[in-house]
């Protein structure tokens, strides 16, 4: 996550906003677009926005430009700033794009290891790298971010990892899963939202304290949910405190890294429980899958083929070689409001289990 002007987030996660005439008084789509990208970040984070009243000062004109496909300020800069979109750039995702701007994010083809993923091959000149944070370690790079460029041009290359050819809304649907943890962070976010995924090559000493593994251990030792990107997804394995290795299964087989840059272990600053809201493992049976998209905690996404599916975080034991048993923490994906079978991997082997699985939530 990277950010500039720390100093000019929006109080309280408030983001104070006027309807332009270009949108109040154009076509219907437009407002629509503009409300629906504000009702995407609300529902991902604690981002509220809350229309200008009489007095407001400090607030941000949702507007149509049609010389422009987007553009917006960087965060809070004060008095009346803008968010615009025009063209055929009027929808839903340019507008979180631009919103996100507003709230402080860059451009995730700009961050400063992109050429680790992305070539330029054919460009006379390479986009701008903005600089890095020291306080917001670099972790996974987000192809999928809302903050990306559609790849393909030579202003957001072209994707060097295999089985990625598509990037930004050309795979998502509004803020990633990514996007909407680094707002979270941004902000600060308690409740449901306080969880923060940490790269395992930055884990400090009070991450490990807000490490948890809810009983589950493996072989070695205790366990934890980690992540990382292979071939375009954004997958869940097992994170083992003691060999600090995180071990995530792709196409079949297990993959393991330790220290390497990109991978992320799960932490949840403040504990299990703070002000009602409470992280917990519930068995796969007793959640509702009418409001499955509110209760477990969102970790990944499926590759880009087809419709890309919001990977969710699930524990299990399973039977291995030799009859023993064995913990392993994986991912469930949901599809049409319904979870699937949920995949592991322990000893090198993937497993698939049909219900007898658990799925991290808060409510």
């Amino acid at each position: 996550m990277r950010h500039s002007y720390e100093s000019y987030l929006w109080p309280n996660a408030v983001v104070t906003y006027r309807l332009h005439t270009s949108i109040r008084t154009g076509d219907d789509e437009d407002l629509t677009a503009a409300s629906e990208a504000m009702n995407d970040i609300s529902s991902k984070t604690c981002i509220t926005f809350e229309e200008k009243k009489k007095g407001d000062k400090n607030f941000v004109d949702l507007m149509v430009d049609h010389n422009k496909c987007g553009h917006a300020q960087m965060c809070m800069v004060g008095g009346r700033q803008f968010a615009k979109f025009g063209g055929s750039c009027r929808t839903m995702d340019t507008m979180v794009h631009e919103l996100g701007h507003v709230l402080c994010l860059h451009h995730e083809h700009e961050r400063p290891d992109r050429d680790h993923y992305l070539e330029f091959e054919g460009c006379s000149e390479d986009p701008v790298i903005e600089p890095a944070h020291k306080k917001h370690p670099l972790g996974i790079y987000d192809y999928g971010s809302q903050m990306h460029y559609g790849c393909g041009s030579c202003i957001a290359g072209s994707p060097k990892m295999e089985g990625v050819t598509k990037c930004g809304d050309q795979i998502t649907y509004g803020l990633s899963i990514i996007d909407a943890d680094n707002l979270n962070a941004l902000y600060n976010c308690q409740g449901c939202y306080r969880h923060r995924w940490r790269p395992i090559e930055h884990l400090t000493s009070e991450d490990v304290k807000n490490m948890y593994s809810f009983g589950y251990e493996d072989s070695v030792g205790k366990i934890s949910p980690c992540r990382g990107l292979m071939n375009g997804e954004i997958t869940v394995g097992k994170y083992n405190w003691k060999t600090k290795i995180c071990s995530l299964s792709f196409g079949g087989k297990e993959y393991q890294y330790q220290y390497n840059y990109g991978f992320e272990v799960l932490t949840i600053p403040g504990g299990l429980k703070q002000n009602g809201a409470t992280y917990k493992l519930v068995k796969r049976k007793d959640v509702r899958s009418s409001s499955i998209i509110e209760i477990p905690v969102p970790a990944g996404r499926e590759a880009e083929s087809g419709n890309a599916q919001t990977g969710f975080i699930a524990y299990v034991t399973v039977g291995i070689a030799g009859g023993g048993q064995e913990d392993s923490i994986g991912k469930v994906w949901v599809r049409d409001g319904v979870l699937q079978k949920a995949l592991f991997v322990s000893e090198g082997e993937e497993y698939y289990v049909e219900e007898k699985y658990r799925v991290l939530t808060c409510g």
